[in-house]
Order: structure tokens, then C-alpha cells, then sequence
């Protein structure tokens, strides 16, 4: 006996992420009704191609999964010979879903890789990328979900997004203030520079001044000193010469007049 949609998967595998998030959804009962239902199932792999941090943020709102999961589903029976008339069909969420065989069986952006898997409530058809609901979409990511390859979510809204930008905003402060920091330092750290080198340059100043004034003084003491030197050498040749005059005269005297005494004296002899 066929079984219902989601235990057909189940036992098929590789839909765990599918399983996991229409059971927080709340959407397991509704999807286990009589139907028929028809779901375009999203692989694991699919879901990992996800934009990163997208399926970490959906898995914290209840509310946004059970829109995801209700944009893959259409309450009505439809296979993929069926597609080629339908052109469309409207999913749970009430958005309307495109569907294309021209090229391939495709719904929406994601290309249907197995259809028409009968299960006792309906039919399952496998997708390779999941489908995001316009409203999700605007709110979490700015673009659509690119299908396979490295991506990279850009939150706009929701628990994630919050906590990201509170984040991002903290980052940014820290660095300002780092910043700030810096500025400030480097502001301090020159003036106490260009403090440093004034006092340096006024104590050479200073220095150089005192050096010149006291060589100048020197310069005047040495010269008066000189002056005083070459006048008590002068006084002391002129003492010296007249001492030696006094003495020349004192000796010369007397002899001078016992010459002239004998003199005087041979003269009158003579006569």
C-alpha cells in the first residue's frame, strides 16, 4: 500500500532537512491529511545551497518555515503531464506558483529532477532548490536563491539579522573608538613632542647665552688681568731703574770728590 507523502520521503531519504523543518513548521499533521496534496520537495542538498545563515534564521521562526513550507505545496493533484496545460497553480501560502515544461519540468527557479512520485494522499515531484515566498524573501535576502555554488546570505530582517547588526554596529563603535584612541595618542604623544623639543631648544638657548656671557666675562678678566700684570711689570722696570740710578749716583759721589780732591791737590803742588 502507497504511503502518505511525508513517510514517502522518509523512507526515501535525503530529505531530512524537509522533515525537520515541516516538523517545526507545524505543518506535519496537515501534510499526513487525506489530500490530495501535491509537493515539490527540496533535496538536503538543496537546502544546503541555501544563502549562509538562512536556514539557521528560518529554523528560529516558526511562523516564516511555515510560509516556506505552504509555497511548496498545492491542495490539488498535480502531475507533470498535468503542468503542461496548468501553466500555474496557487500553493498554500496563496502565492501562485509558475510551472514550465517547455525546457524541462521546472516550478518557480528550481528544476523538478523527479516527478510524479504517487504517494496515498497525492503526488511528490523533487526540486533542487527551495522556494522562497516573495514576503520571506524580501524581508531575509536582497536577491533571489541562487541555485548550488557558493553563496552568501545578506539578512534584512528577523532574530539573525538583529543580532548581526547589533553586532556589526558594536564592531563599528569599538573600531571608532579605537580610532579615537589613536588620534587622540598620537595627538598627545606629538604635543608632548613638540613640547620636548621647545624646552630643548630653549635650554640650548639658555645654555648658549650663559656660555657666551661667561667667556665674554672671562674674556674681560684676562684682559684686565694682563692690563694689571703689564703695568706692575712697568712700575717694576721704572722702580728698578731708579734704584739703580739712586745707587750709581750715591756710589759715584764721593769718589767723584776724592778725584777732584786729588786733582786739586797735584795742582797746587806744582805750583
Amino acid at each position: 500500500m502507497e504511503r502518505k507523502i511525508l513517510k514517502t520521503l522518509e523512507n526515501k531519504g535525503g530529505f531530512q532537512s524537509l522533515a525537520d523543518a515541516v516538523d517545526l513548521s507545524g505543518l506535519e499533521e496537515e501534510l499526513n491529511g487525506s489530500g490530495p496534496f501535491t509537493l515539490f520537495a527540496p533535496t538536503d542538498e538543496a537546502f544546503a545551497n541555501l544563502p549562509a545563515g538562512l536556514m539557521d534564521t528560518l529554523m528560529m521562526d516558526k511562523a516564516r518555515m511555515a510560509e516556506v513550507i505552504k509555497h511548496h505545496v498545492i491542495a490539488d493533484q498535480i502531475s507533470s503531464s498535468d503542468a503542461i496545460s496548468a501553466k500555474n497553480a496557487m500553493a498554500l501560502d496563496g502565492e501562485v506558483l509558475d510551472l514550465e515544461t517547455c525546457n524541462g519540468f521546472k516550478v518557480g527557479n528550481a528544476s523538478v529532477t523527479e516527478a510524479d512520485i504517487e504517494c496515498r494522499n497525492g503526488l511528490v515531484h523533487v526540486i533542487d532548490a527551495v522556494l522562497m515566498p516573495k514576503d520571506v524573501k524580501g524581508d531575509l535576502i536582497d536577491t533571489d536563491v541562487p541555485q548550488g555554488g557558493d553563496v552568501k546570505m545578506v539578512p534584512k530582517g528577523g532574530m539573525m539579522d538583529k543580532a548581526m547588526s547589533t553586532s556589526s554596529q558594536k564592531m563599528q563603535g569599538m573600531k571608532d573608538k579605537m580610532k579615537d584612541m589613536g588620534d587622540k595618542t598620537m595627538s598627545a604623544g606629538s604635543s608632548k613632542m613638540n613640547d620636548m623639543k621647545d624646552k630643548m631648544q630653549n635650554a640650548v638657548s639658555n645654555t648658549s647665552s650663559a656660555t657666551s656671557s661667561k667667556m665674554d666675562d672671562m674674556k674681560d678678566k684676562v684682559h684686565e688681568s694682563m692690563g694689571d700684570e703689564k703695568s706692575s711689570a712697568s712700575d717694576m722696570k721704572d722702580n728698578v731703574r731708579g734704584s739703580m740710578d739712586q745707587k750709581n749716583m750715591s756710589s759715584e759721589s764721593p769718589k767723584m770728590g776724592e778725584v777732584k780732591e786729588e786733582i786739586r791737590k797735584k795742582t797746587d803742588d806744582k805750583n
